[in-house]
């Protein structure tokens, strides 16, 4: 997708989702019973938490049940959660389960190492059919969605494996203890790459780049994890437990609330706004509709992330009327703000294009002569999108 360096702009530009409040899932089962971790399948969402072992709900939140067939019953905690393809894994300190029917059984994996010995490591993670799991100082590999598993990479024992991360080909393993380990051939070989004095919570891709939560803030690296830079924002020194980037806008379950930013080195805003008094986010998770939030000992908290009020840009740029904001399917753009014959540097023979705030151009239309032009914006998900012809900037939300 192409990228113009109008994305600038977007930087400076109040972003706000004004006045949301969390609201509290009044099903949750245990409030004591914190979630320790998310994953979902579509619109399913399913939790695993310290106590009552793993939840699922399909509406939202507002109902959630336990779906624990199978599991041990001395199982004291459920570490990480995955979904790769039909199947459901579950990283406990009883080791790996795994359900091929969406949590109705869950089945005990005692073979090729993966032994029911206690542990507090359990990270997962999937891409496509590819499964990677840490437990014990050892790594673990999966090519057909964790029906079978054979060891990767052993002997990290003096740090427990934290969390994975995905860049194209390239897995990532990191650890408590700042230690980033490298395959680039899906686990058949591990290096060690570099060590941060920091510990990981979770690695992700934002655009080109590896956006790593930790203890002290944000990290990026730009050279495929060779090295890393903290980033300058407001959350240097916040623990940050994991991120979620929905709808054009990125989350942070931090241990002093939730955050969030339209890019990760811009300042970060509260939105903590119906948390209990204490805000200590052990995990975050988003499907179509909401945000989810782990609030320690507090249940769990949803957001109707786009029952939003929209703030107008606030650089000298925006003079493009975009109208109804929010919008459905069509939005109508008016040149010019209220006089429609004054363009201030709006040229008609423009095209017009639509940037999410990634700055990845999404929509590109061509302008027609009138000063006022309607465009079918149904394709789009909803989320937050900036329009721009020639020096012409504006704004709008996709409900």
């Amino acid at each position: 997708m192409k990228k113009l360096a109008f994305i600038i702009i977007l930087i400076y530009s109040t972003i706000s989702l004004q006045a949301q409040q969390w609201e509290k899932c009044s099903s949750w089962l245990n409030d004591s019973s914190s979630v320790q971790c998310f994953a979902k399948s579509e619109n399913i969402i399913i939790g695993g938490t310290q106590k009552d072992g793993i939840l699922i709900t399909t509406d939202n939140g507002n109902n959630w049940n336990k779906i624990n067939n199978g599991l041990s019953y001395d199982i004291q905690g459920i570490l990480s959660l995955a979904v790769s393809g039909d199947n459901f894994l579950a990283g406990t300190n009883d080791g790996l389960y795994i359900s091929i029917d969406s949590g109705k059984i869950w089945n005990h994996f005692n073979t090729n190492g993966l032994s029911d010995v206690y542990t507090t490591e359990g990270a997962i993670i999937v891409s496509n059919n590819s499964c990677f799991y840490g437990i014990n100082g050892a790594i673990f590999a999966s090519t057909n969605s964790g029906s079978n598993w054979k060891l990767s990479a052993s002997g990290f024992h003096y740090s427990e494996l934290s969390c994975f991360g995905f860049k194209n080909d390239i897995v990532f393993a990191c650890t408590n203890k700042g230690l980033i380990n490298i395959s680039k051939d899906w686990g058949n070989t591990w290096d060690s790459l570099t060590t941060l004095p920091v510990s990981f919570s979770t690695l992700d891709t934002f655009d080109s780049a590896l956006v790593a939560s930790t203890g002290k803030g944000l990290y990026m690296s730009n050279d495929d994890g060779i090295s890393w830079s903290q980033v300058k924002n407001n959350l240097q020194n916040i623990m940050i437990n994991s991120i979620v980037y929905t709808h054009n806008f990125i989350f942070a379950g931090t241990n002093k609330g939730v955050f969030y930013s339209a890019k990760y080195d811009d300042n970060w805003k509260e939105l903590n706004e119906g948390f209990e008094d204490k805000k200590n986010i052990i995990s975050l998770i988003a499907n179509d509709d909401y945000l989810f939030a782990s609030n320690a000992n507090y249940g769990v908290y949803k957001l109707d992330i786009l029952a939003v009020g929209v703030e107008e840009l606030t650089t000298a740029t925006s003079n493009i009327d975009i109208f109804p904001n929010p919008a459905g399917d069509f939005i109508t753009i008016k040149l010019g703000g209220i006089n429609p014959t004054i363009k201030r540097g709006v040229d008609e023979t423009s095209e017009i294009a639509i940037y999410n705030t990634l700055g990845e151009r999404v929509m590109t239309v061509e302008q027609t002569p009138s000063s006022v032009q309607q465009i079918n914006i149904s394709a789009l998900p909803r989320g937050m999108y900036f329009v721009k012809i020639d020096a012409g900037v504006g704004r709008f939300l996709k409900m």
